[in-house]
């Protein structure tokens, strides 16, 4: 049976696409899997480094440990890891119990309000010094709660710098072996005190505390191991530092004045002591 030839016209309604456009189609599928395939391989360099292997990343800093201030303040432990010793000394500063005992320099250490307060005068006697504690031989943690604070008559300021810390010494004035001082911009400084330092008085390690508030209570503790001496604030060690020469001696509290604070004060609470 013969069949009709198909017009022109037919032919060319069912004719297939033109080849240049098939190619143009194809290059284009073509493209988009080169991109996927580089930017796989891209993530892939990321990820493994040039050689295929892990990338060497930077150290983590090693986490503070976290310590319950309150325990820190209440607790019988030494909450200095791995430093273990007796608590020998728990006195929450609050009276006069002997011993802390109030100066003979008019409020320079007197007891307000359930607190031992400190006060410098730099144009009336000076630094505010007051020993207290038992006589300590050998290695020691000690640890105290400051909080600076106003007399009614001075106003605080921004540029305030007077000082507060701790002193150990052979002598009542605690001035023999070293002093720890903090003051109210966050600087806290590790000086050597006296003859026994290889050039009499002088700085032997200094930092700056991050994030410090001088109107927020303050847990500064020292850790004597030997020759080191190990900085606590609030819990978390910020200096380590090498005193010269260590001896039997006592704990004073000091506060200082500054190059701009001339009458500073500081309350002490929560002293503690462990040998």
């Amino acid at each position: 049976m013969t069949h009709p030839s198909p017009s022109l016209q037919e032919v060319n309604s069912f004719s297939p696409l033109p080849v240049k456009q098939k190619l143009s189609r194809r290059n284009i599928l073509r493209n988009v899997a080169g991109l996927i395939l580089m930017g796989s391989l891209a993530l892939l360099y990321t990820a493994c480094g040039p050689s295929g292997t892990s990338p060497t990343s930077k150290p983590s800093p090693t986490p503070v440990q976290t310590v319950d201030v309150n325990a820190a303040l209440h607790g019988k432990t030494n909450p200095y890891p791995p430093y273990t010793s007796q608590l020998v000394l728990d006195d929450p500063l609050d009276h006069d119990n002997g011993q802390w005992p109030p100066s003979a320099l008019p409020q320079a250490c007197v007891y307000q309000n359930g607190k031992y307060v400190l006060t410098a005068w730099k144009d009336n006697g000076g630094d505010a010094v007051c020993p207290g504690g038992p006589q300590i031989t050998g290695d020691f943690t000690f640890q105290v709660e400051i909080t600076f604070v106003y007399q009614p008559f001075v106003h605080p300021t921004p540029n305030d710098d007077g000082a507060a810390g701790i002193a150990f010494g052979r002598t009542a004035n605690g001035l023999d072996y070293f002093l720890i001082l903090l003051n109210q911009q966050g600087k806290l400084t590790v000086n050597g005190v006296g003859h026994n330092t290889p050039s009499g008085e002088g700085q032997l390690a200094a930092t700056e505390i991050a994030g410090f508030k001088n109107d927020q209570p303050i847990l500064l503790a020292v850790v004597i191991q030997g020759h080191q001496a190990s900085i606590y604030v609030n819990l978390v060690k910020e200096l380590t530092v090498t005193i010269p020469t260590l001896g039997q001696g006592r704990i004073s509290l000091q506060v200082d004045f500054g190059d701009y604070s001339y009458i500073p004060s500081a309350a002490f609470r929560n002293a503690r002591l462990w040998i």
